[in-house]
């Protein structure tokens, strides 16, 4: 039920009791499809209380171990590795999203119509990330995936220039989405509004 791949980070990255821990819970949450910390220790098979599962897996999931660029970052970079070529195109989305009360900047691989998580940022506070977040989320990806052509796209939220002028001296290509009523410069003291211009997305540059 879990691949290799997962095994074998996993193992390296973890303490014994907590790689063990870790696969069980894997295969309570694929069994029953659910994420709540009640539902789990119901499931849960270990020879201790229901309250004492409940406690073991809050702890657990507090544990130290548990780093976003120790456990998540490398096994999915080493994924990417194991099946993309290097020098090929990679597709990153830099996206913001909500979940209940919680605010995510999240940057993903775009493969196979699926995005795929690979690092992100809880915003500490409601609305737009600001350059510094996309920054943030953004670095340790160019980082690890250097052997690749990136690509970044972004909704409008991220059609800043500043960004647009940071991902171009990082050398990665992006395509930020603008708003049709943008103005931009035509001639000197000539400016037009996109929607005017007749322009469509084209193809050619996503098939380099």
């Amino acid at each position: 039920m879990i691949p290799e791949l997962y095994h074998a980070h996993l193992s390296e990255k973890l303490t014994r009791s907590n790689y063990l821990l870790t696969i069980l819970l894997i295969q309570v949450v694929q069994s029953i499809k659910e994420v709540t910390l009640e539902s789990i220790a119901t499931k849960l098979a270990m020879p201790i209380k229901f309250e004492s599962r409940i406690k073991k897996v809050q702890r657990f999931l507090s544990d130290d171990e548990w780093v976003l660029d120790n456990i998540w970052l490398s096994l999915v970079i080493g994924w990417i590795k194991g099946t993309v070529k290097q020098n090929k195109v990679v597709y990153l989305a830099i996206d913001r999203t909500k979940w209940q009360s919680n605010n995510i900047l999240m940057v993903s691989m775009i493969w196979r119509k699926r995005a795929i998580p690979i690092y992100w940022k809880m915003l500490d506070k409601q609305g737009n990330s600001t350059l510094e977040n996309q920054q943030f989320v953004l670095t340790p990806v160019f980082a690890t995936l250097s052997d690749y052509k990136l690509i970044v796209l972004g909704d409008r939220e991220f059609c800043s220039v500043t960004l647009a002028n940071w991902l171009r001296e990082k050398k990665v290509h992006f395509c930020l989405r603008l708003k049709k009523n943008v103005c931009i410069k035509i001639e000197e003291e000539l400016w037009a509004e996109l929607k005017m211009l007749g322009l469509e997305p084209g193809n050619s540059f996503f098939n380099q």
